[in-house]
């Protein structure tokens, strides 16, 4: 369904931000590393939050709106790219190809 599709790929937009190169950086070279900790933080608990809720199949949806508001990032992402990809993951294209 609907609710779900938006779901899965919010939860997709918070793995890809939780893990943004950023962060660790700030992190290491000490440049606000309590906000970079808590960024990463906020988007694992989002993404968990939404891995429970798609589980039961009782996505909050007043949450999830509140959550694609606040992290807006790749409004074109979609879940179904990664799961069902155009090209054949496995197929190899040597480097010589045009």
């Amino acid at each position: 369904d609907h609710l779900s599709k938006r779901g899965f790929d919010q939860a997709a937009r918070e793995l890809l931000l939780a893990q943004a190169s950023d962060w660790p950086t700030m992190m290491t070279r000490k440049i606000y590393p309590q906000y970079a900790r808590k960024r990463v933080t906020e988007h694992i608990l989002e993404f968990r939050r939404l891995y429970e809720e798609l589980r039961l199949h009782q996505v909050d949806e007043g949450l999830l709106r509140k959550t694609e508001s606040q992290h807006p990032l790749f409004p074109s992402l979609e879940i179904n790219d990664w799961i069902y990809p155009e090209s054949n993951p496995t197929e190899t294209v040597s480097p010589h190809q045009t």
